[in-house]
């Protein structure tokens, strides 16, 4: 089974999702949110510990979430120890492929069309510093994107992980801030933490 054609489309739904301009506060609301349904409950998002959706920024009947530590979407809560801006990003129904893929798919991040996936600007050139692992269930990606950012407080690197849910494609992606840099080693453990949260609270009851 080929999964280039559901990366390709997987990638565009979450450019499609982050068109409409993204702000990192969240209105100055005092309560804390930390768990959002995208596609009208579907499936969830939430983050680790200490992070909080933006309700402002999220898109959730276009499956995006865009989640930050509370205290930069001024809501209740501390600073968690590592600081990054995660997004999940839910693809259609049925959209998931990397089920009994994995290999294939850590392969492909690896080469021009995976730099592709990975680029805001759909430009192989815009990616560096692609190192792609595979795990049990998902593939995890570091990369730097030297594309034009969306959004502004963040630089070019990001780790991003790729997992079905629910019969979707769910990518979560964690990028570095400017003024709180991570080394490639705390930006994955963050990515761990995300994805273990995004898939704990999607768990059977």
């Amino acid at each position: 089974m080929s999964i280039r054609a559901p990366l390709v489309l997987c990638a565009v739904c979450c450019g499609l999702a982050a068109c409409g301009g993204i702000s990192l506060k969240g209105g100055g609301a005092a309560r804390s949110i930390t768990e959002i349904g995208l596609y009208g409950d579907a499936l969830s998002a939430r983050g680790p510990d200490q992070y909080c959706v933006d309700g402002v920024a999220s898109q959730p009947k276009r499956g995006l979430a865009v989640i930050a530590a509370c205290p930069a979407v001024d809501a209740d809560g501390d600073w968690p120890a590592l600081v990054g801006l995660i997004t999940v990003q839910a693809g259609v129904a049925g959209s998931g492929a990397v089920a009994g893929n994995i290999d294939a798919l850590q392969a492909l991040l690896s080469d021009e069309a995976g730099r592709a996936v990975l680029s805001r600007a759909s430009d192989a050139n815009t990616v560096s510093q692609v190192m792609a692992q595979s795990k049990a269930q998902h593939v995890t990606v570091s990369y730097e994107d030297n594309a034009p950012q969306i959004l502004s407080g963040v630089t070019a690197r990001a780790w991003r992980g790729f997992l079905d849910m629910n019969g979707r494609m769910v990518t979560v992606t964690v990028q570095e801030l400017k003024d709180l840099p991570m080394s490639d080693t705390a930006g994955l453990r963050l990515l761990a933490d995300a994805i273990a949260a995004v898939k704990a609270v999607n768990a059977p009851q």
